[in-house]
């Protein structure tokens, strides 16, 4: 029995507006996941771009100090750099309790001669709490002065002669160089720098600087 016209044009519309429901709501998840997915890829760049400016923060902050710890060391060069006979010897070291000794001379290869007497003249604070240093007194052209000439009125010759030293401070708060025990926490940065320096040390030909 043939259904009336009228009643089949009825019932089309219904199962098209199904389909079109259907279409609609797995479009609308599709666009859900593709937005959840960006959202989730913003927030995680967002996490990154915030770890790598820390960790510039730590760098930048660590170089600073270390700069300060050898500006400091410089400044105190008349107890740090006394001239003495010989060359190619460290003159004075510093390692603060707070670092790992055994993992600084792993790492950064920094040691101080067991015989010497670990001697800081830093003022305490957080830089001195975290610092390393070292003097090193350097030989020149195999020789522990070098010459400077110098013309003066009515003389000439060897007035003044130059002592080398090589400064070098670090300053470490990375969880590797932390020692057990240590009050600090956190994984900060680390820097350490170094710098020539020469002490003029006045001279008179025949005589021997002690």
């Amino acid at each position: 029995m043939n259904e009336p016209a009228s009643l089949a044009s009825f019932r089309a519309p219904c199962g098209s507006t199904q389909r079109q429901a259907g279409a609609a709501l797995a479009t609308a998840l599709f666009f859900l996941v593709v937005i959840t997915i960006l959202g989730l890829a913003a927030m995680k760049a967002g996490q990154t771009d915030l770890r790598l400016a820390l960790n510039e923060e730590s760098r930048i902050t660590a170089v600073q100090s270390a700069q300060s710890l050898l500006e400091s060391l410089l400044e105190s060069s008349a107890s740090n750099m006394v001239v003495q006979q010989g060359s190619g010897y460290v003159q004075n070291c510093y390692i603060s309790g707070e670092l790992d000794a055994a993992s600084l001379r792993t790492r950064q290869n920094f040691d101080c001669p067991a015989d010497l007497n670990p001697v800081s003249v830093l003022p305490d604070g957080t830089l001195k709490l975290h610092a390393y240093t070292m003097i090193r007194r350097e030989s020149v052209g195999g020789s522990d002065f070098a010459p400077v000439s110098a013309l003066r009125r009515g003389d000439s010759g060897e007035r003044f002669r130059l002592a080398s030293f090589t400064v070098l401070a670090g300053y470490d708060r990375t969880a590797a160089s932390r020692a057990a025990g240590a009050s600090d926490s956190g994984n900060f940065g680390a820097a350490e720098v170094s710098q020539g320096t020469f002490v003029k040390v006045d001279t008179v030909d025949g005589l021997v600087v002690e």
